[in-house]
């Protein structure tokens, strides 16, 4: 519910949208819980046209159109008891739309609905060139304009609003059983949701193809790398394992064949203790190599001694 407040030097000029009281009759205002697209933004962009043609307020200095209107209709009320009042009340608020109205519009509709507005404006102005003639005697008083127009005004709307609604009822018949709509716009959302889902999945397939391009050109670098490695070893000449591997001085070699004979008798008698576990020898036998191998690596680990003091 929506009202204009006038400022203190100001007030309100009735018409067909705005009451003596301020309030604001519209369809849109009126559809407005039924349509879940409408915004105040929209409304009042909407106002600001009528209201541009019609202005709701004007300055106490001139004269009130609904007070010279009054006072004829009181006048007139003498005279005649039956005579109507025009303008007192706002203009009726028209049916709400079909369910084909607000769903969809055809170019055929759009087409037929422009062609009826065209000869509706043609009455309008027709309507509002020609005097207004009343159902009773009109009195001797001159009647505002503002009055004549909003009487106008009030009779063509009406003329407006049964011309769509016929229109609208022999579109309705034409076009069918409103399902058959309900199908083909649930089948567009449903055509719409999946477009949006397929561009989402080409989407990140996109991001990881990208992804296996880089990877494979990584692996195709680093098996270049690989092969001009192997290709380098391979060129080489086959090196001798006790030539590699020096002491670098008479010392250190001698120092590194006993440490290597050192570790070759400690697996020795390793293997002989495996073997007396598994009755592969007899104790005799165990014992006397044990004890050869022992004093053998004995004297071996007194040279390492000796080596490792000189060095």
């Amino acid at each position: 519910m929506c009202f204009v407040r006038p400022t203190t030097q100001m007030l309100i000029r009735p018409n067909k949208h705005v009451d003596l009281n301020g309030k604001i009759f519209h369809p849109y205002l009126f559809y407005w819980p039924s349509k879940t697209e409408s915004t105040i933004v929209e409304f009042l962009r909407i106002l600001q046209d009528i209201f541009a043609s019609e202005p709701p307020v004007y300055s106490r200095s001139a004269p009130s159109a609904s007070t010279m209107y009054t006072s004829h209709n009181q006048s007139q009320s003498n005279s005649s008891t039956s005579s109507p009042r025009l303008g007192s009340n706002p203009p009726p608020v028209p049916p709400p739309p079909s369910r084909q109205e607000t769903q969809w519009t055809s170019p055929t509709l759009t087409s037929s609905i422009v062609s009826a507005g065209s000869s509706i404006a043609s009455a309008i102005t027709r309507n509002l060139n020609s005097p207004v003639s009343f159902p009773f005697s009109q009195p001797t008083t001159n009647i505002p304009p503002q009055t004549q127009i909003l009487s106008k005004l009030s009779v063509t709307r009406n003329l407006v609003l049964e011309k769509l609604q016929g229109e609208m009822f022999q579109y309705n018949t034409k076009v069918g059983a409103t399902s058959d709509i309900d199908l083909v716009l649930a089948s567009t959302r449903q055509l719409e949701q999946g477009d949006l889902q397929i561009n989402e999945i080409l989407r990140k397939l996109n991001i990881e193809k990208s992804k296996v391009i880089n990877n494979i050109e990584i692996l195709q670098s680093k098996n270049r790398e690989l092969v001009e490695s192997i290709e380098s070893i391979k060129s080489q000449p086959d090196a001798n394992v006790d030539e590699a591997i020096t002491g670098g001085t008479v010392l250190n070699n001698q120092l590194l064949d006993v440490v290597a004979e050192d570790h070759a008798i400690d697996d020795t008698i390793q293997m002989l203790f495996e073997a007396l576990d598994k009755h592969d020898t007899e104790l005799a036998i165990f014992l006397k190599h044990v004890r050869s191998l022992a004093r053998e690596q004995f004297m071996k680990r007194a040279l390492i001694k000796k080596i490792q003091s000189q060095i």
